[in-house]
């Protein structure tokens, strides 16, 4: 037993005493014991489950957010770094090409969900308006339908 055991168990043992005293004795002094203890009881009951069950479920959670938003930051930095570094080196029409593909990639993935959040379908508006005016894009969203999925 760790110390918030047997201050859990301390509490259900005063609410106990509370409850005998209340119900042997009624007066007032008795009902705010029994009051305070039960209050008391129901906190740390509370405090133990969410520390058990729910503490460590939403550190695993926030975690996993993290771990998601760090992986995102590194792919976006990685693709603008080579795009920056295809255009340092003057091929435009590459750069084009690159970006559309890392565009469509992201479109089609999209267009898979089951379901989409408002930004999601923000986005796959706007994607579907830059391919309109793109040629590139165009051709990158039209090749990546005709692939067979794996």
């Amino acid at each position: 037993m760790n110390k918030f055991d047997i201050a859990s168990l301390l509490a259900l043992v005063a609410f106990v005493w509370a409850v005998w005293s209340a119900t042997r004795k009624p007066s007032r002094s008795n009902i705010w014991a029994l009051t305070v203890s039960g209050i008391i009881l129901g906190l740390a009951s509370g405090f133990t489950i969410a520390w058990r069950l729910y503490i460590p479920e939403l550190r695993s959670l926030l975690s996993n957010v993290y771990t998601s938003i760090a992986i995102d930051q590194l792919q976006t930095s990685m693709v603008s770094a080579a795009a920056l570094r295809k255009l340092e080196d003057g091929k435009n029409d590459e750069t084009k090409s690159f970006l559309a593909e890392q565009v469509a990639r992201y479109y089609h993935e999209l267009k898979g969900a089951k379901t989409l959040n408002a930004h999601q379908q923000k986005t796959l508006a706007i994607i579907e308006e830059l391919g309109s005016k793109s040629e590139i894009l165009r051709q990158k969203l039209a090749e990546q339908t005709k692939q067979p999925k794996n």
